[in-house]
């Protein structure tokens, strides 16, 4: 297996001094040794203890001084007791799984988020397409969007925070009528006072038939005043009718009802009905909204500058 961090040492590298008819306890061998491990010094062919030298470079310096008739040899074996130091930059990815590094190798727990390439401050990291780690950066002007993910797997993104509905629109009659109308015709979008415009697209309308600008969960109130033109106390009720079927059919299934007070002509009462309807498809589902009057005589009360009588679409979620 090649060693990380410095050129293979074979046996072929090794290195010999020998020195006889000397009487110094310092030598110069010819080379500089990694460490004393990799060193086997004999005087007279009888190999020393680590302890009896010691070396400063290619300086060896033995316990006392040789005699003249000692033989001094030196060897040095430099593929033993090396001390490996990969170089900067030598541990990758590529070596995972070779021979050289496998993740086996690498500690639990021993990467620390130091070793970590520096990122900017608000970014996120995620799994990308490929499996590896991604920067997502921050979230740019406006501020305050939120992280969002997709139930499939795709990257998360950064969205506009729901700051309150996204679709608000409100319509009112504009003149009363008497007796039963089914569906109200001529209701008009409030265009008077503060409000002005529908929050978002708004409702479409045509000849009674209201139509959604987008798929959701919708909120819908119809709220109408109805009076009596005699003492008798009669049933007035508010209705709204819906299509699932572009418009083949409709189905009640929001309807409020209250009688006019037997307390002489003009009496008023109010009748609200409500629905929360679930359009999943815009082209289908269509609302109607309209009076049902237990007496011909009765009427609902319209105006031209009050919501009298109105009809409320609020979208509350996707």
């Amino acid at each position: 297996m090649a060693y990380l961090g410095q050129v293979d040492r074979k046996a072929s590298n090794v290195q010999v001094f020998n020195v006889t008819s000397s009487t110094s306890a310092t030598h110069s061998i010819g080379w500089t040794p990694p460490s004393e491990q990799t060193l086997i010094v004999t005087i007279n062919g009888v190999k020393q203890h680590t302890n009896a030298y010691s070396f400063s470079g290619a300086t060896l310096t033995l316990g006392a001084a040789l005699v003249a008739t000692d033989e001094l040899e030196v060897i040095g074996i430099n593929d033993i007791g090396n001390s490996l130091t990969p170089v900067d930059g030598s541990v990758s990815t590529s070596k995972l799984g070779d021979d050289s590094v496998s993740t086996a190798k690498v500690q639990d727990n021993a990467v620390t988020l130091a070793k970590m390439a520096d990122g900017t401050q608000g970014d996120t990291l995620y799994y990308g397409a490929a499996g590896a780690p991604t920067l997502l950066a921050k979230p740019g002007t406006p501020a305050g969007e939120v992280l969002t993910f997709a139930t499939s797997a795709t990257a998360p993104s950064w969205v506009a925070a729901a700051g309150g509905l996204s679709e608000v629109d409100m319509w009112y009659l504009p003149s009363s009528f008497t007796g039963s109308v089914f569906p109200i015709t001529s209701m008009v979008r409030v265009d008077f006072g503060p409000y002005g415009a529908p929050v978002g697209t708004g409702m479409g309308h045509s000849s009674g038939t209201f139509s959604f600008p987008s798929t959701g969960k919708w909120l819908i109130t119809y709220r109408q005043m109805c009076y009596a033109t005699t003492t008798a106390d009669s049933g007035c009720v508010a209705s709204i009718k819906f299509s699932t079927n572009s418009g083949g059919s409709y189905a009640q299934y929001a309807a409020n009802a209250s009688d006019t007070p037997a307390i002489g002509a003009n009496a008023a009462c109010n009748q609200t009905a409500n629905y929360l309807m679930d359009v999943t498809n815009t082209s289908t589902h269509l609302v109607q909204v309209g009076s049902i009057l237990e007496t011909s005589t009765n009427t609902v009360k319209g105006s031209g500058d009050t919501t009298s009588t109105n009809v409320t679409f609020m979208k509350v979620a996707s």
